[in-house]
């Protein structure tokens, strides 16, 4: 299971953490129904471990993946993209690509 993250998305973890605004390098990757666009996948901060977590650990950050998200993270890459509203983490892979607003 490939988790890669960008320079421009560690950045923004790193100045979050400096912020404050995320409380620990622990983030979530989930996956959930997107309709008729089938599987998307996305990033939550401030999470933490759960007792059937699978966790990876990427460039200092914990990643924990429940089981049922398992299978729809492989090869999967977190960018993150300023935008007129802040900016956000694109989470992309071969299942789809979702966003997560900061």
């Amino acid at each position: 299971m490939t988790v890669t993250f960008t320079q421009e998305a560690r950045n923004k973890v790193n100045l979050l953490l400096l912020e404050g605004e995320m409380s620990s390098s622990e983030v979530r990757l989930i996956s959930g129904c997107a309709g008729c666009g089938g599987i998307s996948v996305g990033l939550n901060i401030n999470d933490h471990q759960r007792e059937d977590d699978k966790v990876i650990q990427v460039e200092g950050l914990s990643i924990y993946i429940d089981k049922s998200s398992e299978p729809y993270i492989s090869d999967t890459l977190v960018d993150y993209q300023d935008n007129e509203f802040g900016g956000n983490f694109v989470v992309s892979n071969e299942y789809g690509s979702s966003v997560c607003f900061i």
